[in-house]
């Protein structure tokens, strides 16, 4: 990436073609990013196929040589580079988790909130807040994610003619959601003000610094994992927001991200804020380097990595194989430099034909899955140019199949955010950050849960999280089911809702009321008649000769 104001002599020689400014957090200017991932690369020239009898293809650097035909014919045993030391599953403090909330609360720190009182026409809206409800306050946000109500107004969550959302209107008032949200934070904000000279991500650094060390300790991940960037949308007042128009959300703040391939379980990340002012914040944003640092957790543990053309580089490869003891598999852009050139789209080459090139530890192949076109694939796991059988007469390679089916690690983890997402419209980027965090640690949660309970029938996902919302404000509503100046409805919604958290089989008995009819428990047999009227305490079926109307006054 470079900077359109000052350029950092260190980034100089970056591969992407990426045009950074530098804002103040003020700003309402975005960066414009042209991280282009595609794969296809498309020909430019009619030039003809060189004739090259040698055994090498040379690249276009005249230095790095790939020989035609792989290195070792026969492979006895499996490489040392594909043994995993470390196997995937829940460890540390997560072996004791025995709820869908305690999976949840491992990962997010509760200790956020500060208190701000603010102008209110009720003193009781202003009050300062507890852990139970800021638990409250979590679940009610998942539960809106459940209901898909992130783009409902604040007004129909809350509607009382029926259209609403009634588990709302029992854990909180309107006025007491929005005051809790509007007074959230993540840092000491007497200090942030000095913070910011050497941080652009101050108001929530803490924060996101405990998420992703918990992460990092909940869980070990598996042996395929994914590195690719994601955007969270916002279009609010930010100095680092981005502009990438291949993206659906087109503006918003980028985040890299490394996930497992095949469980989806998010272990790191890193926040783009573009260049940091001088101090400890201050890293590159070189990708060879936003590589390194993600692969932290996994470093030394023989895993693979795969990656698009935006990281992949030749270079790269050999770092994380020798430093780091990881393979890597991606896309390459067709502008580097080890790249022969009979690697590169040319339109005298037939369709799906595939040419190969070895190193010692390193497989390139060309693939033409379109006329004039060519995919560039690098790979330190395989060694031979085997070609996938079940591609059929599309004869792909089989790094082009381990590829596809290992790229979509980090776009899944986006998407099933955005199923379910708890995101609410704010011009608070951390609080967008923080949306977003809240989306990731429910998948997180479910496949910790998950893993930990391999027998256990399998539940939706929609259903987890729903679990998940019912624990965190259950005792929250015990809390204010104690009050005695709520609106007598209002007590009674909150009643019901607690004798359904504690007791499941009530809210089953009331949905089958309608569709069972059964004899009067007081009318004697011979003349017992059929009903499905059912006694609100005792639970038995009563008929209207034997029963009462009384008022909720009354009763």
């Amino acid at each position: 990436m470079a900077s359109t104001s000052e350029r950092n002599q260190s980034e100089s020689d970056m591969d992407c073609d990426e045009i950074i400014c530098d804002l103040s957090d003020t700003s309402d200017t975005e960066i414009y990013s042209y991280h282009d991932t595609d794969s296809e690369q498309n020909s430019e020239a009619d030039e003809e196929l060189p004739n090259d009898d040698s055994e090498f293809y040379f690249g276009k650097d005249g230095v790095t040589k790939w020989k035609k035909t792989m290195w070792q014919k026969t492979q006895i045993r499996t490489r040392s580079t594909n043994i995993i030391s470390q196997l995937p599953g829940p460890k540390s403090e997560a072996k004791s988790i025995e709820s869908e909330s305690d999976a949840f609360t491992k990962i997010i720190d509760i200790d956020i909130a500060t208190n701000i009182k603010e102008h209110f026409s009720r003193e009781r809206d202003a009050k300062l807040t507890t852990v139970t409800e800021i638990l409250a306050l979590f679940g009610l946000l998942i539960m809106s994610g459940v209901k898909r109500a992130a783009h409902l107004t604040y007004k129909e969550l809350w509607a009382v003619d029926g259209s609403g959302v009634e588990i709302v209107r029992a854990i909180m008032s309107q006025d007491r959601f929005l005051f809790l949200l509007r007074c959230l934070r993540f840092d000491d904000i007497t200090t942030r003000k000095e913070r910011k000279k050497l941080d652009k991500l101050a108001p929530i650094r803490e924060f996101v610094e405990a998420f992703v060390y918990n992460c990092k300790k909940l869980y070990t991940p598996g042996e395929y994992n994914t590195i690719d960037e994601k955007l969270i949308p916002f279009r609010g007042r930010c100095g680092f927001r981005q502009y990438m128009p291949n993206k659906p959300a087109k503006y918003g703040l980028k985040i890299y991200t490394i996930s497992d391939a095949r469980t989806f379980y998010t272990f790191n990340f890193e926040i783009y804020c573009g260049k940091q002012p001088d101090g400890p914040y201050k890293k590159s944003n070189s990708p060879d380097d936003i590589v390194k640092r993600l692969i932290t957790p996994i470093s030394g543990t023989s895993r693979n990595i795969t990656t698009d053309n935006w990281y992949t580089s030749y270079k790269l490869s050999q770092d994380l194989l020798t430093e780091h003891k990881l393979t890597l598999v991606g896309t390459l852009k067709k502008n580097k430099k080890e790249i022969p050139k009979i690697f590169l789209p040319n339109r005298n080459r037939p369709k799906y034909n595939s040419i190969f090139g070895f190193t010692q530890n390193t497989t390139l192949v060309s693939y033409v899955p379109k006329k004039s076109k060519a995919v560039l694939l690098l790979s330190t796991m395989h060694s031979t140019p085997t070609i996938d059988e079940e591609s059929g007469f599309k004869l792909k390679p089989e790094i082009v199949t381990f590829y596809n089916l290992t790229k979509g690690g980090v776009d899944m983890v986006n998407q099933m955010c955005g199923t379910y997402s708890v995101g609410r419209r704010t011009n608070r980027w951390p609080l967008c950050l923080f949306f977003d965090l809240l989306n990731v640690a429910g998948i997180n949660s479910e496949i910790i849960f998950k893993s930990l309970n391999i027998n256990s029938p399998r539940v939706p996902r929609r259903i987890f999280l729903k679990n998940i919302s019912l624990q965190l404000f259950q005792d929250h509503l015990k809390i204010r089911s104690q009050l005695k100046n709520l609106p007598r409805s209002l007590h009674d919604l909150i009643i019901l809702h607690c004798k359904k958290a504690e007791s499941p089989e009530i809210e089953m008995s009331v949905e089958s009321e309608p569709k069972k009819r059964k004899r009067c428990y007081v009318c004697p047999s011979t003349k017992g008649s059929m009903t499905q009227i059912i006694c609100y305490k005792c639970r038995r079926h009563i008929c209207q000769r034997h029963s009462s109307n009384i008022c909720k006054d009354c009763e």
